[in-house]
């Protein structure tokens, strides 16, 4: 009586093929009945156990790679709205012109290219 419960199991096994957000059904868990308390038993159950957290590792990483993609939009807004508001400080609101800290900050700079300094322009003098 060995031989009839283990070839069930090996055909109920190969129908096994798990993708995420599959019910235990669609992914092909082994749902056989088998009850019995011996060997073929424990088998039985470990391989049920094994599939079943096999699907539910599937299901979970689905939802976590959801969460990790609204996070990153989330971001990308926040960082979008963090733009808007600095471009909106940087500019006096009756003229449109650039506000004072905002020519600073560009003179700082250099206007968008690397601020000469007196140390930088000895080091291209000739010599």
């Amino acid at each position: 009586m060995v031989v009839a419960p283990l070839d069930s199991m090996t055909q109920e096994i190969k129908k096994f093929k798990p993708e995420k957000d599959m019910s235990y059904e669609e992914a092909g868990v082994i749902d056989l009945p088998i009850t019995r308390d011996d060997e073929i038993g424990a088998i039985y159950q470990g391989i049920r156990s094994m599939q079943t957290n096999i699907v539910d590792h599937l299901n979970n990483l689905s939802v976590l790679q959801e969460d990790k993609l609204k996070a990153e939009q989330d971001i990308k807004d926040k960082e979008k709205q963090i733009d808007q508001l600095s471009e909106e400080n940087n500019r006096d609101t009756l003229t449109g012109v650039g506000s004072k800290s905002a020519y600073a900050r560009k003179y700082l700079t250099g206007f968008g290219r690397p601020l000469k300094t007196a140390t930088s322009r000895r080091k291209k003098s000739p010599g």
